[in-house]
């Protein structure tokens, strides 16, 4: 079926045609332009808020570098006093156990034969019973005696000497080894044992000093 439309020219294009609000129009304009003055206000504002910030920031580390000599004068102080008191304390663990260290270096000293030298007596750290505690067991934990020997002989003695002394208990050589220098040779040996934690009676100590170095010769 065919229409036709009869209506003139102008009246069919004003048909299509789209009508403007101007209200309309001025709401959006003010829309756009409230919301561009939030956005420059808001700018604004975060870049005198980061420049405060960065001033707080460049203020704060002026002071550390003002201040970083006196820190570190106080963090050596705070280190030289924790030494000064660690090694209070390691003297008055010494102290308290003096006779307990001076029989048991004199035990051990009688018992070193000729040919034979210490080069250190380290007691284990993590020892858990008190030395110079009378009618006390050994230690638990190991120790260690090292030194070195011109002879095998030599050794064998300071080792079966050590053995009979009533200060040191569980007696292990841990190791021993022939070592070379310039101007002689030697062995050199690490012992572990356990330092007992009572006193030895006069009678074993009298026995060790006066035991005959046999068995010390080359």
């Amino acid at each position: 079926m065919i229409e036709i439309n009869l209506l003139p020219k102008e009246l069919q294009y004003k048909r299509f045609a789209i009508s403007v609000d101007k209200n309309m129009v001025l709401i959006i304009v003010g829309g756009v332009v409230i919301a561009g003055l939030l956005a420059v206000y808001s700018l604004v504002f975060q870049a005198g808020k980061l420049n405060s910030l960065e001033r707080d920031i460049l203020q704060a580390e002026n002071e550390t570098a003002r201040y970083s000599a006196e820190i570190q004068k106080i963090e050596d102080i705070s280190l030289k006093k924790t030494q000064i008191l660690a090694r209070m304390s390691a003297i008055q663990v010494l102290d308290q156990n003096r006779n307990y260290w001076v029989k048991l270096l004199e035990d051990l000293v009688r018992r070193i034969p000729d040919y034979v030298w210490l080069t250190s007596v380290e007691q284990n750290p993590s020892a858990g019973a008190r030395p110079g505690t009378p009618g006390a067991q050994p230690v638990a934990a190991k120790s260690t005696i090292e030194g070195y020997s011109f002879s095998l002989n030599a050794f064998a003695t300071f080792l079966i000497r050590l053995k009979k002394s009533e200060m040191f208990r569980d007696i292990e050589l841990t190791s021993i080894k022939l070592e070379e220098t310039e101007k002689a040779k030697a062995y050199s040996f690490k012992i572990t044992c356990n330092f007992a934690t009572s006193e030895p009676p006069a009678a074993t100590m009298e026995t060790a000093q006066s035991a005959p170095a046999a068995g010390t010769q080359f």
